[in-house]
């Protein structure tokens, strides 16, 4: 814990004597994440260093959507997942930013039930909240990329798109 903290303080010190001279960038990306072991597509944007993200893997059964259960009913090993995530981009270089995250995710488990025909339905959901750090490495005036790791979603790299 230590440790984490030190290092928070060393990259505020650092960002602030620079901020004076860099500007935070803006940027929309896409990418992909791994959601609590489900890959999932994300959607990420940051004016003025302002960053919003989104990831979900848009998970379904096999079959129809219903809202109960059966006797034969059966968990997969499929989730529905989903997250939001905001945080600021601190500019550490001209190529470089890091930004603190916090998001709120959630995930329910999906059941198969085959009886009759092939249905399917979302279990109870649980919500997470993410806590994160991403970082931003700009190639050139348009191209980009990211790359974050966090409590809820385990790991993201996206391709960035300078706005």
């Amino acid at each position: 814990m230590k440790k984490i903290i030190i290092l928070l303080v060393a990259v505020l010190t650092f960002s602030s004597a620079n901020s004076q001279k860099l500007d935070p960038q803006s940027f929309v990306g896409f990418g992909l994440s791994v959601i609590e072991g489900q890959s999932a597509f994300s959607m990420d944007f940051a004016i003025d260093g302002y960053y919003m993200g989104f990831a979900s893997n848009y998970a379904v059964g096999d079959g129809t959507e219903l809202n109960y259960s059966s006797d034969s009913t059966y968990a997969t090993d499929l989730s529905k997942v989903s997250i939001i995530n905001f945080g600021y981009f601190i500019p550490l270089s001209e190529e470089i930013m890091i930004a603190p995250i916090l998001g709120y995710g959630w995930s329910n488990q999906i059941y198969q039930d085959p009886v009759g025909f092939n249905t399917y339905f979302y279990g109870t959901g649980t919500s997470m909240i993410n806590l994160g750090v991403k970082a931003t490495y700009i190639v050139n005036e348009t191209v980009g990329f990211m790359v974050g790791l966090g409590t809820f979603e385990n790991f993201q790299a996206c391709l960035l798109v300078r706005i």
